[in-house]
C-alpha cells in the first residue's frame, strides 16, 4: 500500500480558545469534560491497534471530490478545527503515541491531521465512498488488511477518513470528530472495541 507524503500547512485557530459541542455551536470554553474512562484509556495506552477517526465537523454538507480546488471542497469549520486540536491535546496529555497517521485525500482530513498531529501521509484507500463509489470494495479490502497488521507495541495507527467508509468496513456509524478503536483482527466488522467520542478527550 503506497502512501504519498505531503507538506505541512498552517491552520489558524480562533483565539481565545473555544470548545465545541456535537451540535457545532461555539461558545466560551466550558469546564473540562470527562477524560476517557479508565478502561478506554488503558486500551488506548496499550496501543497495538488502529484508531479510525471520522473527520471533524465541516463548513457545509454535500458530496465533493478530493481533487477539487480547496475553495470548492468541504473544509473544516471553526468548530471542526477545535475538535482536531482536542485530538492532538488528548494524545499529548494521555501519553499516546501514533506510529503513523494516514488520511483520505480530502483536504478536511489532511487539515485535521495537520492540526492534531503536525504531519500525515495520504492513503488513497481512505477516499470517501460517496465521492468515488468506483473501487469502494477494493479500498475496503486494503483498509482491512492494514488494520489486520498491528502497529508497534504501545503505539496506535491513526486513520482519518469518512463515515461512509467506516460504516462499510465496521457496520458502525459515528459522528464527525469521533472514532473507533479496532484491534488487529482480519474481520474488523466484528472487532470494534469501542467508540471514542472527542468530547471525552478533554485534558
Amino acid at each position: 500500500m503506497t502512501a504519498t507524503r505531503l507538506g505541512r500547512r498552517t491552520v489558524l485557530l480562533a483565539a481565545p480558545l473555544f470548545a465545541v459541542g456535537l451540535s457545532g455551536c461555539l461558545g466560551p470554553r466550558p469546564e473540562p469534560t470527562p477524560s476517557p474512562s479508565p478502561d478506554l484509556l488503558q486500551l488506548l495506552r496499550q496501543g497495538g491497534a488502529t484508531l479510525y477517526l471520522r473527520h471533524p465537523e465541516t463548513d457545509r454538507g454535500g458530496v465533493d471530490q478530493p481533487d477539487w480546488p480547496r475553495a470548492e471542497q468541504r473544509l473544516l469549520s471553526q468548530g471542526g478545527e477545535v475538535q482536531a486540536m482536542w485530538w492532538g491535546r488528548a494524545f499529548r496529555h494521555h501519553g499516546l503515541t501514533a506510529s503513523e497517521v494516514l488520511t483520505s485525500p480530502s483536504l478536511r482530513c489532511q487539515d485535521a491531521a495537520e492540526i492534531a498531529f503536525g504531519g500525515w501521509e495520504v492513503e488513497p484507500a481512505l477516499t470517501a465512498n460517496l465521492a468515488v463509489p468506483e473501487g469502494a470494495e477494493e479500498r475496503a479490502t486494503q483498509i482491512r488488511r492494514l488494520i489486520a497488521t498491528a502497529p508497534p507495541d504501545g503505539s496506535l495507527r491513526v486513520l482519518i477518513g469518512h463515515a461512509s467508509n467506516i460504516s462499510a468496513i465496521t457496520g458502525t456509524t459515528i459522528t464527525e470528530g469521533a472514532g473507533i478503536l479496532i484491534p488487529p483482527e482480519p474481520q474488523a466488522a466484528t472487532a470494534v472495541v469501542t467508540i471514542v467520542d472527542w468530547e471525552n478527550w478533554a485534558a
